[in-house]
């Protein structure tokens, strides 16, 4: 499993990219400084990739037409955005082109650990699912790993224990744009 770092060289870059490599010992990182060399290493070891940290104010490009690159060579792994500066509309605007979070400093705050760990762990679960399902292929996989997110942190907040494989596969097997159908309802 590998991470890919995305970033210019900003103060905040080299401690983003500290906590990687603190915190996930055991994944490979891989930095780079420009939207060019991120595609190449993509499109090289894109099985291996799960998670691409990307720093949002690329001086070579657009972090969004990066999304929408990465997105169609592999959908399945995750996109976090990091910025120096809050931005509610850039963190609004990114989610809703395929990125999993949008984070600022501190990055060394729980908050930030916690969305890694996250993010890595539903790649994790689409990458089990994927043969099941067609997830590579299907067009609504960004909403549903959104939902999959969902539940998943709402499941923790209660029972601090994984998802079952029932509620994964139900989440996968829905509609876009339905609510689970509850038994006993009419």
């Amino acid at each position: 499993i590998m991470i890919l770092f995305v970033s210019g060289n900003v103060p905040s870059s080299d401690a983003f990219l500290q906590l990687l490599e603190t915190c996930f010992p055991e994944q490979e990182v891989a930095a780079v400084a420009e939207i060019s060399e991120a595609l190449l290493l993509f499109q090289q070891f894109h099985p291996k990739i799960h998670l691409v940290v990307c720093q949002f104010e690329l001086p070579t490009g657009s972090a969004y037409s990066l999304i929408s690159e990465l997105k169609k060579i592999n959908p399945i792994p995750e996109i976090l955005f990091f910025s120096e500066f809050e931005n509610v509309n850039h963190a609004v605007e990114s989610i809703r082109r395929g990125a999993f979070d949008f984070v600022n400093p501190p990055f060394q705050s729980p908050a930030v650990v916690q969305s890694l760990h996250h993010a890595l762990e539903v790649v994790d679960i689409c990458n089990t699912y994927d043969a099941q399902f067609g997830l590579r292929s299907d067009p609504f996989l960004h909403t549903k790993k959104l939902a999959l997110s969902k539940k998943m942190r709402d499941h923790k907040r209660t029972q601090n224990s994984a998802l079952s494989s029932a509620v994964i596969e139900s989440v996968f097997k829905q509609k876009p744009g339905k609510k689970a159908s509850k038994k006993g309802k009419t």
